[in-house]
Formats: structure tokens, sequence, C-alpha cells
């Protein structure tokens, strides 16, 4: 992301090429590919993630794509070029991302997805409609609430196979999420579940080393721990690391942010709900401009948005500073959402 006199200039020493394959966390130490150590005093990890493998009969084919690196997306647009018709399989924020960007190109694009409902875990069933709705209004096939059995044919002669019923496709991209880059970190002891367990500090459970991103687990006070997989997180999380790694005094936590483009719209989120038994809602979903508040147990835990930004932002501020509104008051049309944002002081209530 830089030029190659970056690096230099601020005394960084730049190792491309090059591959750690064990971590040494006692000693503090990492083993390169090419068998060379290297020793440290403080380490961030931020090794991201791999995409999750289709693995089902035919998943590996040459037409069979992901999305994750430049490569893959060249990959994409190479085949994208050369045909008419585009499965995706998955109807996450990378395939439903992606089945805008291939239709605006022109291609024929069906989306499959075992869930009912596009996103409705992230954003519930109502707003989940919505995003099905305008995908379907751009000319998106969305076959929901099936799975892929298999697929089979090479490249321009492709045909997904699901519950019986056939799709035609020139090549097909999977959408699947991903899975965290720690294989390099067995046997170090800092694994758990399946991530990097960190504290407020982005500290790891061995002191010095740090981890951001995709592969690291925040504490979370309604679910133990989180993990995010957005790239404002990553570079939140990142110079967060980078202050504690400096014995700097970080600051306020950052509440999480992300945003998606579906089907042409903005959908911003702030906060983290991996549960909610309640959504609050300001405007209206279906007509494509509102608000919506993720409550459980009664408190606030974030937020979601199309056509209010403003309004997001004060949400961003009010959560991070603990001052949330009551779902009473977030659903009352007359309690200011802005004034009460720049009521809030720095510190907190």
């Amino acid at each position: 992301m830089r030029g190659p006199k970056f690096y230099p200039a601020q005394s960084i020493e730049l190792l491309t090429g090059k591959q750690v394959v064990a971590l040494d966390a006692a000693k503090k130490r990492v083993r390169l590919a090419d068998g060379e150590v290297i020793a440290f005093d403080k380490a961030l990890i931020a090794t991201g993630g791999s995409p999750r493998p289709l693995s089902i009969p035919g998943g590996t084919g040459d037409g069979c794509l992901a999305l994750r690196t430049t490569a893959d997306a060249r990959a994409i647009l190479a085949a994208a070029v050369q045909s008419k018709k585009v499965a995706i399989i998955g109807a996450g924020f990378i395939g439903l991302e992606l089945a805008t960007s291939l239709q605006d190109r022109g291609l024929e694009v069906t989306v499959i997805a075992p869930e009912a409902l596009p996103l409705a875990r992230v954003f519930g069933d109502r707003i989940g409609a919505k995003i099905k709705a305008m995908h379907e209004s751009r000319g998106v096939r969305m076959l929901m609430g099936t799975a892929v059995q298999g697929i089979g044919g090479g490249m321009g002669a492709k045909v997904i196979t699901i519950s019986g019923s056939k799709v035609e496709a020139d090549f097909v991209v999977a959408g699947l999420g991903i899975q965290p880059r720690i294989g390099f970190l067995d046997g170090s002891g800092i694994v758990e579940n399946g991530a990097v367990p960190v504290d407020e500090r982005m500290q790891t459970r061995v002191p010095g080393i740090f981890a951001a991103g995709d592969i690291a687990a925040l504490p979370d006070l309604d679910t133990g721990r989180r993990r995010v997989e957005h790239w404002v997180a990553a570079e939140r999380q990142g110079q967060r690391a980078a202050r504690c790694m400096m014995d700097a005094e970080p600051g306020v936590m950052e509440v999480d942010v992300f945003w998606t483009k579906q089907a042409g719209a903005s959908l911003k989120y702030v906060g983290h709900a991996a549960e909610f038994d309640q959504i609050a809602y300001r405007g209206v979903v279906e007509e494509g401009t509102f608000l919506a508040g993720y409550y459980r147990k009664g408190a606030l835990l974030a937020a979601a948005t199309i056509g209010m930004p403003l309004d997001l932002v004060a949400m961003e501020r009010l959560l991070k500073y603990k001052a949330a509104p009551t779902a009473a008051q977030f659903t009352d049309g007359g309690f200011d959402l802005l004034s009460a944002a720049r009521k809030v002081p720095a510190a907190g209530p």
C-alpha cells in the first residue's frame, strides 16, 4: 500500500516473499519457511483469513472461484468478460456485493443460499426481506432456502444441482465466509476456539504479543468474545495495538463499524449484536429509509441504517460512551438522537 521508499524512510525493515511457519511465544521468536529465525521484543499478529472452501463434488473445478485477493478479483473479472451467467453460492456480504457488481456488468446472476432471507441473522427478517427485494428488483435471481449438492461440468458449461433442481452458469463464485489464518500458531498457546483471544489492549495471553483483525477475539460483555471480519475494525484494532505496543494510552475502545453496498444502496452498521431479542425502528424499512436499533435484554447493542447516516453517527457516539437510548426513546420521533449525542461528554456519562 506504500511505495518501496516509504518503509526505509520510516526505519521499517519490510520482508516480502517470506512466510512465518511457527511462533515460539515463550522465547519470543518466529521461524520462517526457509529456516530463518527472527527474535522480537513485541509482535503483532495480523494474518487475516482465508475463504472457506466449497466442500461439495465439483467445488474445486476451474470454474469455481472465490473473492479475497487481488488475484481472485482479476480471475472473476476475466471470467465475467467471457460469460453471460454466474451463480453465487452464499448470500453474505461478499456474495451480495459481488451479485450487484456482476449484474451491473450485464451478467445474469443467481444467488443460492440455504437461509430463507439474506443477512437476516445480522439485520433481522424485515431488513433481510428488503435486501432480497432490492436485489430482485435489479434482476438478480435470489434462490433462497436451498443447499448446493454438487457442481458438474467445466468452465463455460457449469451446472449447479440444488435439491433436485439445476441452475446453469458459466462460472461459480463461492462466498461462504472466512477462516482465521492461524495454522502457524499451533503449539503457541495463544489460540482458543479457532481464534486468538486478546484483551482491550489487543494483547494476547502472552505479554508482548498482540493480535488484530480477523484472527482477534475481543472481549464482549454480551457474548464473552467476538471476532469482527470488517476492514474498518481491522484498521482500528491495528492502530490500537500499535499505541499499546508503544506503551501509550489507547483511549476508549472504538465501536465496531462497517458498511456494505447492497443493490445500489449503502447499508451502514455500528456496534455488535451477535444475538438480539428486539428491533426498534425509525423510518420505514420497506420504503428504503430507516434506522434500526438492536436490543438484547433491554440494552442497545447495535444500530443499522439506509438513508439516515447522521443518526447512525449519533448512535455510534452514544454506544461508545454507554449512553444509548432505550427502545422507547429510539422509536419516539420526538427524541432527538443528534442532540443526545452532543450532550455526551468524551469521558462518558
